[in-house]
Order: C-alpha cells, then structure tokens, then sequence
C-alpha cells in the first residue's frame, strides 16, 4: 500500500458511490486509525506500519466476534463478520496452514530448539518469516504443535 491515503480515500469514494455503507464506514475507521498512529508517531507511516494498524483492526474484529458468540449475539457477530471481511482485503494473502506448518518445520531445523523453553526464539523467528501473512495465534499454535517437549 504505497500512498494508503489515496487509496483509502478511492475505496471509500466508491463505496458511497455503490451505497455500501458498512465498506465505507470500515474504511474510514481504519483511515482514522492510520492518522492517529501517523500523528502519534509524528511521520509518514511505513508500509510496515500501515500493515500493523491493518492488523490490529483485524484482531480487534476477531476477538469481538468470539466475545459475541459466547454472548449469544448472532446479529453482532454478523456484522463484525462483514467488518473483517472489508478489512482482511487490505491484508496480503494469508498463509495455508499446510504452508505455515512448512515454515515451522524448517524454522525449527535451522535453530534446532532444546524444547518449549526455546518457544519464544522459535515464534519470532516465524513470525519473521509469515510477517503480515499469519495470525499470531495460528502461528502460535502451530509452533506449540511442532516444537520438540
């Protein structure tokens, strides 16, 4: 995402054209997340950067939706469905668990961990690799999966 600015600012314009509501207002949320961070951090943001806020929102969303669930509340998990959907489109293409428990394997080859103490070294070390492409979790769990007790 080069210049996310215009582009957000495109993706919005043409969901009010196409009057979906629930894109443009996804999107804006997510243009004013990606300002705040920029002034926070009192410069342009890195790709990286916009990444991480990308994928900040996107747990946000996933951590709401199982919260609702445990609720009960169908409608709510609905439309954070639909929010997720919006925003994991900005995402680069996700990573196969078939191919995520590739890269653990090989991870674990290369440092060679002693066993669950190394768990961390071995998690960033993946998480290095996925970068953008994995969730934490799915990472972690195929990590806790691969990694010699």
């Amino acid at each position: 995402m080069k210049d996310w600015k215009k582009e957000i600012d495109a993706i919005i314009k043409e969901s009010l054209k196409s009057k979906d509501m629930v894109r443009a207002n996804v999107v804006r949320m997510l243009k004013a997340d990606l300002t705040n961070d920029e002034i926070r951090n009192k410069t342009d943001l890195t790709e990286e950067q916009v990444l991480q806020v990308i994928q900040r929102a996107v747990k946000k969303r996933k951590e709401s939706i199982d919260e609702f669930k445990k609720a009960g509340k169908e409608d709510r998990v609905q439309e954070e469905e639909n929010e997720l959907k919006y925003l994991a489109a900005f995402l680069p293409e996700q990573v196969s668990e078939e191919e995520l428990a590739r890269v653990v394997e090989e991870t674990i080859k290369e440092l060679n961990p002693s066993g669950m103490k190394d768990f961390g070294k071995v998690m960033s070390a993946v998480m290095q690799k996925v970068k953008g492409r994995a969730d934490g979790k799915m990472v972690n769990e195929s990590v806790r999966k691969k990694l010699p007790q």
